[in-house]
C-alpha cells in the first residue's frame, strides 16, 4: 500500500514539472531565409538578425547587422568542416537593415566547397 502511494505521489510531481516546462518554452523566430550551392565553390547564406530589445536607432540597427553576421557564422559552421572559416572564405554581399531586423545575404567561396560539407 505504501508503495502505491509512493508511486501516485512521484507521478503528480512528474506530471506537475512536466505541465510547468511545457508553459515556459518560448517560440524564437527562424532565423534561417535560405542557404543554397550557387557553383561548387560557392555557398549563399541568406538569413535575419534581430537587434537587443533595448537599443534604438543606429545603435539598434547595428546590433541586427551584428546579429544577422554572427547567425551567418553560425550556419557556415553547422554545414561544413572546420577547413571553412567564415571569417577568410566569406563576405558580406548585401545587407538590408529595417528597425526590427537586418537580412545579410553572405557568401561563402572556397575551392571544392561541396566536399567540404559536413556528413
Amino acid at each position: 500500500m505504501l508503495k502505491n502511494i509512493v508511486l501516485v505521489l512521484f507521478s503528480l510531481f512528474i506530471f506537475n514539472c512536466s505541465e510547468t516546462d511545457s508553459m515556459s518554452v518560448k517560440s524564437e523566430p527562424s532565423v534561417l531565409i535560405s542557404a543554397e550551392f550557387i557553383s561548387k565553390n560557392e555557398y549563399k547564406i541568406v538569413c535575419y538578425g534581430y537587434p537587443k530589445p533595448e537599443l534604438t536607432g543606429v545603435a539598434r540597427r547595428a546590433s541586427a547587422e551584428r546579429a544577422a553576421r554572427m547567425n551567418a557564422h553560425y550556419f557556415v559552421r553547422q554545414r561544413f568542416d572546420s577547413s571553412v572559416n567564415p571569417g577568410v572564405h566569406g563576405r558580406v554581399e548585401k545587407i538590408v537593415t529595417n528597425n526590427d531586423y537586418a537580412i545579410i545575404h553572405y557568401i561563402i567561396k572556397r575551392k571544392s566547397l561541396k566536399s567540404r560539407l559536413l556528413k
